[in-house]
């Protein structure tokens, strides 16, 4: 279970140094992941395609509701037109072309989940920055 077909090699590649875990890419070319402020999230999220989300522990996500985001575990389902706003496990089985991560508060495990949600490119934010 180590080859991974679905991220592209820039995350395969992000997961496999931050977490220390043996994974290879068999997937394609990417984006280098980013390092975003607090305050940059929502203006990188809207200039991608597809489906966005913002992903981070459950103890944090009030911190990172907008009035424009659409808050998975109020409304109940995916907006094609929103960002995404959601805890780890409400994102697990889903997939995003565009995922900004809130990782502070999270377990080595949430952080393979949230991170891996990205299909092509992944952002970590930095709440020092």
């Amino acid at each position: 279970l180590d080859l991974n077909y679905r991220n592209t090699n820039q995350i395969v590649e992000y997961v496999s140094q931050k977490l220390g875990i043996k994974m290879k890419s068999i997937g394609f070319h990417g984006v280098k992941g980013a390092l975003i402020s607090l305050r940059s999230v929502t203006s990188w999220l809207s200039s991608k395609n597809g489906l966005k989300a913002v992903i981070c522990g459950g103890q944090s996500i009030d911190k990172y509701i907008r009035k424009s985001y659409n808050v998975i575990s109020r409304t109940g389902r995916i907006s094609k037109t929103k960002i995404n706003v959601m805890t780890v496990y409400e994102s697990k089985g889903l997939e995003f072309p565009a995922v900004a991560v809130a990782d502070g508060d999270m377990t080595d495990n949430e952080k393979y989940i949230a991170y891996t949600r990205a299909l092509k490119e992944l952002a970590v934010i930095n709440e020092n920055v």
